[in-house]
């Protein structure tokens, strides 16, 4: 087995040369040098991905849809959910208060939380479809992660949807 690595003018590359042939890997470039992944209640914690927004570089969506899981103390519709970098939960966005709402708090990340802090969604009805955002441009952190409700008649937060 023999290997070569280039690197040069910004990009590496590492070639593996076998009897069984060559195979050879290239590093990204710009947005696609990392993933973005959310994981919720609502799928089992599973890993999904946000997908960049193509008029706005930058800017990673996730749409999904609220389960069943009525709390009787929050009086609605309840669902957790992180935001990680690769998948990896040690460089995860996370808010300042735990089961914050929707630009409630500020938003720190990536890093490790040692709180194991989450966002929360509510809502007064189940299967209500949300989409959540990741702006790592935004100016205010409260709005680095943010969510809305897909449907225009629900409310952006109080009155049971937050």
């Amino acid at each position: 087995v023999s290997l070569r690595v280039q690197v040069g003018d910004g990009e590496a590359m590492l070639s593996v040369i076998s009897a069984a042939g060559a195979t050879t890997f290239r590093s990204r470039r710009g947005w696609e040098r990392r993933g973005y992944w959310v994981s919720g209640s609502w799928n089992a914690w599973v890993c999904e991905p946000l997908l960049m927004d193509a008029s706005r570089p930058g800017v990673f969506r996730y749409r999904g849809v609220l389960g069943h899981r009525y709390s009787e103390e929050l009086l609605g519709f309840v669902e957790c959910f992180r935001v990680m970098v690769d998948q990896d939960p040690d460089r995860s966005f996370y808010p300042e208060l735990p089961y914050s709402r929707s630009a409630e708090c500020i938003v720190h990340g990536p890093g490790k939380d040692e709180q194991d802090r989450m966002w929360m969604l509510r809502s007064w009805r189940p299967d209500a479809q949300f989409e959540i955002a990741l702006d790592l441009h935004a100016a205010d952190r409260r709005r680095v992660v943010s969510w809305m409700w897909s449907d225009p008649s629900m409310p952006a937060s109080g009155a049971g949807q937050t």
